[in-house]
Parts: C-alpha cells; sequence; structure tokens
C-alpha cells in the first residue's frame, strides 16, 4: 500500500545482522573491514604528509564527488509522482521501476551512462 507520507526505515547500515542483510553477512562484514582500513589508511597519511595535504588530495576530491552522488542519487529519486511504498510492499524492483530519468544538460552525456562503454 502506498503511504501519503515520507516513513523514513530504521535501518542499522553498520550492523551486518539487520534484517535487511540476510544471507549477505560475509560481504557486510567484509565492507566494514575495509571502511576500517580506509580510515587506518587515511590517518597514516595525515601522520606522513600533513592536513594540508590530506585535504588537497582526499578531502576537496571526496565533496566534489560525494556533492555530484547526493544530487543525481536525489534528482532520480524525488518527484512529486514518485510513489512511497510500505514496508511491506517495497521491493528492488518497484524501487527501481519508481525513479525519474533526467536530462542534465551539458553533462547529460558525461553522468548519465556512466556503464556505457561505447
Amino acid at each position: 500500500m502506498l503511504s501519503a507520507s515520507y516513513n523514513p526505515r530504521h535501518v542499522n547500515h553498520f550492523n551486518p545482522f539487520e534484517k535487511m542483510f540476510i544471507g549477505h553477512l560475509l560481504g557486510c562484514t567484509f565492507s566494514l573491514v575495509a571502511m576500517a582500513a580506509m580510515a587506518l589508511a587515511l590517518y597514516q597519511y595525515f601522520a606522513a604528509c600533513g592536513l594540508a595535504a590530506l585535504v588537497v588530495h582526499y578531502v576537496m576530491p571526496l565533496l566534489v564527488f560525494a556533492t555530484y552522488i547526493v544530487v543525481v542519487t536525489f534528482l532520480h529519486h524525488c518527484d512529486v509522482d514518485t510513489p512511497w511504498y510500505s514496508d511491506d510492499r517495497w521491493d528492488f524492483v518497484r524501487g527501481q521501476l519508481s525513479t525519474v530519468d533526467r536530462d542534465y544538460g551539458v553533462i547529460h552525456h558525461l553522468i548519465h551512462s556512466i556503464d556505457d562503454s561505447s
């Protein structure tokens, strides 16, 4: 059944035992280990090269990339006509079918089909 308003799902994305991740324990655990390894690598880079180098070489590119991903994802999933499904009705197929295909203007060719090898 469609809900009339936004109703967030309360899922702990750092808990590999969440109901949402059933059958993916190994992948979720590996992801957590990879994030810890990246945090350690960033700390070691900071210790070796300093804060300015970390900001220039990691933080600034990360902010540009993250902003792009958030904006595109937000635009892809938000529209007045996009349905909102309750937890018992939502599945991955409904989620993908209720997205919005948008034209991004002059950068559309660069960012729209990022998996297109042509």
